[in-house]
């Protein structure tokens, strides 16, 4: 049965309650992930604020969030144990870029590589891991029939690909029909197709069989289509915003297709970015949503009611292509423009004032990227400019730390491994940071290929899309 919510209602406060640690550990991993990281930065009171208590200034105090945190970490690193090998999604676990386990070198020799599989066809989604594969989709830029490639995640052989007859229509030289990355869980995987006519979530099983459709309806916009579907426990969620059709978010049941709920959206503008998880203090999951014109929404996860909505950005020329994040208790959302204004802003989802808004806790038009996410480490947030500039700021107030130009042009986001940051550019070459408040150049690596994708982290391995194929690297 279709539940339909309609955006700017008048949305209740937010009321927040302490949860006990079991529930904590077992419905928050990666909230509880950034606390212990942030003891670990020496940023103890920023793990207190998250953990939501107040922390006296007294030795015998930060011994206790001490001690509480290692116990915590006991009890998580169980937690994790699933979610270790997780790159299920655009970005990995809840979009965060970040796999604090994994180690890699600054540089690589591309004759070193594990494997190299080709891809026939153009495509800029990211490549993801579920069900011992690698997927990634691509397109024939004559014909418009997309295909999504399986490669073995061990060994690099082409294991299966399907294709998708859709029809042709106008899309950015750059951007292509096959720019939307897949999803995947244990069960199947989960590929959006946008087109005029004929735009669906497709579901199939880690063997290539079809297995359910759910059809979108008509899209239209100039530069095509980006946005990718995520999965959280159950739940297959995504944005489908465009200029001529309607516009809605949606969540299915991941294993059956049927609709849970469907909120509409008053927005003649596409989205392009991906949505994330916010687990507060409440009970209630909040599913994060941004858009150049709609701002930065929060949506109840099982019924679809809109929490609160910020509406941030301006009315200026503008498309919200980089994906909202959540750190540190804080959601991170920017738009704009290639050549014109582009904003962040920082917003606290614990904060809602009586008209249905987040607090805004700081706003940055310096350094902010178009299209690469920002990616936290720690304490420190990283921001990887389309031109190239890579700055270090405060993640909890937005102060710079310092601001270096790397060069070249960036369409992927960075990912962090390590301690080390790994940024591609359009010609394929990885440059490699010190994910610290100094200001560290690793390395560099050249690509095969050129590339506009993000990278997937798994079990080891450092995982590339090129404009040729795939490539993975580590062990």
């Amino acid at each position: 049965m279709c539940t339909r919510r309609w955006l700017r209602l008048n949305s209740p406060t937010i009321k927040s309650n302490h949860l006990g640690s079991s529930n904590l550990i077992r419905r928050r991993p990666t909230r509880l992930l950034n606390i212990v990281l942030s003891i670990l930065m020496e940023n103890k009171f920023i793990a207190a604020r998250s953990l939501g208590v107040r922390l006296p200034m007294t030795k015998k105090a930060n011994s206790s969030v001490l001690a509480c945190v290692a116990a915590l970490w006991f009890c998580l690193s169980t937690s994790l144990s699933v979610q270790a090998g997780d790159w299920g999604r655009f970005r990995g676990p809840n979009g965060t870029g970040y796999a604090a386990a994994a180690k890699f070198p600054a540089t690589f020799e591309v004759a070193d590589a594990l494997w190299q599989c080709p891809v026939a066809g153009m495509g800029n989604s990211s490549p993801v891991v579920g069900g011992g594969n690698v997927y990634v989709t691509s397109a024939d830029p004559e014909t418009s029939v997309r295909k999504l490639t399986a490669i073995d995640v061990e060994s690099g052989k082409n294991a299966w690909s399907v294709e998708f007859p859709l029809q042709v229509f106008k899309a950015h030289k750059r951007n292509g029909f096959a720019s939307s990355t897949p999803c995947a869980d244990e069960r199947h995987v989960y590929v959006l197709w946008q087109s005029a006519t004929d735009s669906a979530i497709h579901a199939l099983n880690h063997q290539g069989k079809k297995v359910w459709k759910y059809e979108l309806g008509g899209f239209a916009a100039a530069p095509g289509c980006a946005t990718s579907p995520i999965l959280h426990e159950g739940r297959l969620l995504l944005t489908h915003d465009n200029e001529k059709h309607e516009s809605f978010l949606l969540a299915l049941d991941a294993g059956t297709g049927t609709e849970c709920w469907k909120t509409i959206r008053k927005t003649q503008r596409t989205g392009f970015s991906t949505p994330v998880i916010y687990q507060g203090k409440s009970a209630v999951t909040q599913v994060i949503f941004s858009h150049a014109y709609e701002g930065v929404v929060a949506v109840d996860f099982e019924k679809g009611e809109i929490l609160w909505q910020n509406i941030v950005f301006g009315d200026h020329q503008q498309r919200a292509i980089g994906s909202p994040i959540v750190a540190n208790g804080l959601v991170i959302a920017a738009s704009g423009f290639t050549t014109g204004v582009k904003t962040l802003v920082a917003l606290d989802p614990e904060s809602v004032d009586g008209d249905g808004q987040a607090r805004e806790v700081y706003r940055l038009m310096r350094n902010v990227p178009h299209c690469p996410t920002p990616l936290v480490v720690g304490g420190l947030m990283f921001l990887w400019t389309d031109r190239g500039i890579l700055a270090c700021l405060e993640a909890e107030t937005g102060l710079e730390v310092w601001a270096k130009r790397i060069g070249g042009q960036f369409f992927a986001s960075p990912v962090c491994a390590g301690g080390i940051i790994y940024g591609v550019d359009r010609d394929g070459v990885v440059t490699t940071v010190a994910a610290s408040r100094e200001y560290k150049l690793l390395g560099k690596t050249e690509l095969p290929a050129g590339s506009m994708s993000t990278p997937a982290i798994y079990d080891g391995k450092l995982i590339y899309r090129t404009t040729q194929g795939v490539i993975a690297f580590g062990k």
